[in-house]
């Protein structure tokens, strides 16, 4: 009976993840969708935010231009994970693992005046081992690499009040 809800559970996993929208990397709508964050801070203290947030999760910055707003980042490796793969037949399974590595890189730019800003990124590169993505699935990478990005952005901020 667990085998057979393992499976049945695996499988509705698979079939939700099959699913999954998914953007091409130079599709704007996955930036303006997904990858764009409003808070109530000033330019200049949104630019800074997003600079620590860089800092503290020790993200190399290759280029940066304060007075347009600008930030590149290098190509950094962002986590290894490994996936797996379940196989059965009359009742055997077999179970399939690798590990895969991200990288990633950024384009941001933030914009605003003295009481608001938007923090946006422009451009994705991403790297599964050493092959380039084409595409990415936003409600599975958001959770893992700009959410808690923006989350900590926000955090800069809020620490910067108080």
């Amino acid at each position: 009976m667990k085998k057979i809800l393992f499976i049945v559970v695996g499988s509705i996993a698979v079939a939700i993840t099959g699913c999954a929208k998914q953007y091409m990397l130079n599709d704007p709508e996955l930036y303006n969708q997904y990858m764009t964050r409003n808070y109530g801070h000033s330019k200049a203290a949104c630019y800074n935010a997003v600079k620590a947030m860089l800092a503290d999760e020790k993200i190399p910055i290759a280029k940066d231009e304060p007075e347009k707003g600008k930030l590149v980042t290098e190509k950094f490796k962002a986590m290894s994970v490994v996936t797996g793969n379940i196989q059965t037949y009359n009742g055997q399974g077999t179970v399939s693992a690798q590990k895969l590595n991200l990288s990633f890189k950024y384009w941001i730019h933030v914009t605003g005046d003295e009481t608001s800003c938007t923090v946006k990124m422009t451009k994705l590169r991403m790297w599964m081992n050493d092959g380039e993505a084409e595409w990415v699935r936003p409600d599975d990478a958001g959770k893992m690499t700009w959410d808690p990005m923006f989350r900590s952005i926000g955090e800069q901020l809020e620490d910067d009040n108080e």
